[in-house]
């Protein structure tokens, strides 16, 4: 799993480059957040986690 803010200033193309690199992988942008979305959006990380731990113990 790869997340990223918006507002990053190592910019969510790095991400993507990462995300489209990673067989399987996901990418989640935090369209209010700068470098850490697991502080500046917690409840929304959190809910992102939560889905993406869920999909991959039933993979």
């Amino acid at each position: 799993m790869i997340t990223s803010g918006a507002e990053d200033l190592s910019s969510p193309i790095i991400a993507k480059t990462m995300h489209d690199n990673i067989k399987n992988s996901k990418w989640e942008l935090f369209a209010n957040s700068r470098h850490m979305p697991f502080v500046d959006q917690h409840e929304k990380y959190v809910m992102v986690l939560e889905k993406w731990l869920e999909i991959e113990d039933n993979k």
